[in-house]
């Protein structure tokens, strides 16, 4: 009965984590000293709307849909195998 709930959860958990930093990295650091606390989602941010290379930003942004298309797909083959539906 937990186990989809579980499967449900680590899979947000991954997606939700990876994107919530985006507000503190632009509040306090602005990308910080040399670039070092920016994530991939704020790489974007600058490069479309502070840079103005949207191009480079559109293709960034499709690669790490396809990254996180590609981790959820396989967080769901692992985990899929110790959910169990009851009927």
């Amino acid at each position: 009965l937990c186990s989809p709930t579980t499967l449900y959860v680590a899979t947000i958990t991954v997606v939700l984590g990876l994107q919530a930093v985006f507000v503190p990295i632009q509040m306090l650091t602005n990308g910080g000293p040399n670039q070092g606390s920016t994530n991939l989602i704020f790489f974007v941010y600058q490069t479309a709307f502070q840079f103005f290379h949207t191009g480079r930003a559109a293709a960034c942004a499709i690669m790490i849909t396809l990254v996180f298309g590609i981790l959820i797909a396989l967080q769901s083959i692992f985990l899929e195998k110790k959910v169990h539906y009851e009927n």
